[in-house]
């Protein structure tokens, strides 16, 4: 049985079970899960040869960043394409701390190929959540 076959709680359930985010419409979940697949993600229209959308660049880096440093991903930075592939910069949560303002996060610039597959990261710093981003004089 094909995804679109199924009924949202259908999918939400297998959404669950590997453990991938279960919010969203049910042509989102769908697409969710063949992201997981590694059916979908690709822009097969124009002049795009197939590279692989923004969005699923920046969901994929965070992914396996996260699953590699054994982290809790706090957001996403940025994101550029690269010559053969993407550039994103994430946000990972170093150290939770109470109150979470005070959570020490660390932001790494992650390179993936055409496929989506990981090829290098690097930690570009660590900061206190709650910071402002203005230098203090």
């Amino acid at each position: 049985m094909s995804y679109e076959d199924q009924t949202k709680e259908e999918l939400e359930d297998e959404l669950r079970s590997r453990d991938l985010p279960v919010s969203g419409t049910k042509s989102e979940l769908v697409e969710r899960l063949q992201a997981a697949d590694g059916r979908a993600g690709r822009d097969g229209e124009g002049g795009g040869g197939g590279r692989l959308r923004p969005l699923e660049a920046a969901r994929r880096a965070a992914a396996q960043l996260a699953e590699l440093r054994g982290r809790e991903v706090d957001g996403i930075a940025g994101f550029e394409p690269a010559d053969d592939g993407w550039r994103v910069v994430v946000e990972l949560v170093e150290m939770s701390r109470v109150p979470h303002s005070t959570d020490v996060l660390g932001e790494y610039e992650v390179t993936l190929d055409a496929e989506g597959e990981l090829v290098t990261y690097e930690r570009l710093g660590r900061y206190v959540r709650a910071r402002t981003g203005e230098d203090e004089r």
